[in-house]
């Protein structure tokens, strides 16, 4: 564990990064940071937990440029995010994570354009392997309500949140993928300032526990246990349903993989890259829709092939 200096001034921002056995996408957080900003009116802290993988090595080689560091075990990923709040002197604290990466420039730009509200939030874009995918433009504040929050949330790694919030309580750490969203929702019925700025702020890695297909019950249920007492019976009964009806679909599909795929870690890492933009296309029915007709194409070509 170290920490640097600290001076009485206190910065327009801090940047929480945890980490875990990550040092190659530690790293790509580090230098997006350090290397590729040149608004310098933040902090960065840097909460690890115990990682074995030369982590420790690599935050002693930047501790010179980092606010404060630790290297220690954790009880998850919500507990070593409240516990980098908890050491902010950020007017805003920003959650940018291991393997997560800013755009450059994208503070100075994000900065002059930052309104007067409680929490900020910018565009998000995908990566998977450094390759760029899916753009994340998240609506205007003035549409976030029940539905949109049932339905979805704000990217956390693009959201400038006032730390004064965190004062009235941070992560709620009993749960394990979704306390993000349950964090958003609860600052939103409580009142808090919502403004979206139209820039992109950062590249988020697929491929951690969220995006895990193993974790799909887990993170429907904590979906569940947000939005259930906010609903009306008949509401209710329709989230639970849906949710239900996508468990059965996911899980049985995983049951399928699991007894069929037996392959490297490469053609793994493929198989769930393409099982993500399966589920994408069996929510939206245009996109189904275009699919099946595409199917049809190719079946009519192969049947004529066959004459």
């Amino acid at each position: 564990m170290s920490s640097t200096p600290q001076d009485s001034t206190s910065p327009r921002l801090t940047i929480v990064t945890v980490a875990l056995n990550n040092r190659d996408g530690l790293e790509r957080t580090l230098a997006s940071v350090h290397d590729r900003q040149p608004f310098r009116d933040f902090e960065q802290v840097v909460v690890d937990g115990a990682s074995t993988d030369g982590t420790v090595e690599l935050l002693r080689a930047y501790e010179p440029r980092l606010a404060h560091w630790v290297s220690e075990p954790d009880r998850g990923i919500y507990h070593a995010m409240n516990k980098g709040a908890a050491r902010a002197r950020g007017d805003f604290l920003l959650f940018l994570n291991s393997g997560d990466t800013l755009a450059p420039d994208a503070l100075s730009a994000f900065f002059a354009a930052m309104p007067d509200a409680d929490i900020v939030y910018g565009n998000l874009q995908f990566h998977v392997r450094g390759v760029p995918e899916q753009l994340w433009v998240p609506p205007d504040a003035s549409r976030l309500d029940l539905a949109f929050w049932a339905s979805g949330s704000l990217p956390h790694g693009a959201s400038f949140i006032r730390r004064a919030l965190f004062e009235k309580g941070g992560y709620d750490e009993s749960y394990r993928i979704v306390g993000d969203r349950e964090f958003f929702f609860r600052q939103y019925r409580g009142g808090a300032r919502f403004a979206h700025v139209d820039r992109l702020v950062s590249w988020f890695a697929r491929g951690g526990v969220s995006n895990d297909p193993l974790h799909v019950e887990t993170r429907r249920n904590e979906v569940l246990r947000i939005f259930t007492p906010c609903l009306a019976p008949d509401l209710q009964s329709l989230l639970t349903a849906e949710h239900q009806r996508r468990m059965a679909f996911d899980a049985q599909l995983f049951r399928q993989r699991a007894n069929r795929v037996h392959a490297s870690r490469n053609l793994r890492d493929h198989l769930r890259v393409w099982l993500d933009i399966f589920f994408r296309l069996e929510r939206s029915r245009m996109a189904a829709a275009v699919l099946r007709a595409c199917i049809r194409a190719v079946r009519h070509r192969e049947a004529r092939r066959q004459r």
